[in-house]
């Protein structure tokens, strides 16, 4: 009773040829470890900055509005958003608008008083 499966079943007593060595040039050294790509920063920060400092200036919000618009397109068409330059343009707009309102009264109401003094 030494073996009982039949000739077929029987697996070979031989050893698995080892792989042949492979040359020094076609090793592969270990692998290093890829740097974490780092977040790049939106060109136009600094404008849309400067468009939101502008917006607060009455004399100068016009050009912090139209500086902020420029800031918004170009970051938008870059791949970045810029919620200053949002803020810059909502700021602006809301100071330019006041300031349209507080002129026009200003006007209706001292224009006949500097007519009647002529």
């Amino acid at each position: 009773m030494t073996n009982q499966h039949p000739p077929a079943l029987q697996t070979p007593s031989v050893a698995p040829a080892q792989a042949a060595p492979t040359p020094a040039a076609a090793q592969t050294l270990p692998s290093m470890p890829t740097p974490t790509p780092t977040p790049t920063r939106n060109p136009y920060a600094t404008l849309a900055i400067v468009g939101f400092v502008l917006s607060f200036l009455v004399p100068v919000n016009v050009v912090g509005l139209g500086v902020s618009i420029v800031v918004l397109v170009k970051s938008m068409r870059a791949g970045y958003t810029s919620k200053l330059a949002v803020a810059g343009i909502i700021i602006a707009s809301i100071f330019i608008v006041l300031m349209s309102v507080f002129l026009l009264f200003f006007f209706v109401l001292f224009m006949p008083i500097y007519l009647e003094g002529l």
